[in-house]
């Protein structure tokens, strides 16, 4: 199998990446957990709160929440 894309990390980036990348490159996706979005990613894909981060993060939070109520074009 020709692989033309690697993608390290199957957390939440890394599998949007490579779910979105389907039938159009021949993706491999390399995680060194057992399973997909073991860390973090497991938690944040179950929480949102617009309020959350500091002054920094809580406006990428406030961001994010557009993508969460529409389906984002796929690639």
């Amino acid at each position: 199998m020709k692989v033309e894309l690697a993608i390290i990390g199957a957390g939440m980036a890394g599998a949007s990446l490579a779910a979105a990348l389907d039938g159009k490159l021949s993706v491999l996706l390399l995680e060194q957990e057992d399973f997909a979005g073991y860390h973090a990613t497991g938690r944040s894909a179950a929480f949102w709160n617009e309020s959350y981060g500091g002054p920094i993060v809580q406006p990428l939070t406030t961001a994010s929440g557009f993508f969460r109520h529409h389906k984002p074009t796929p690639l």
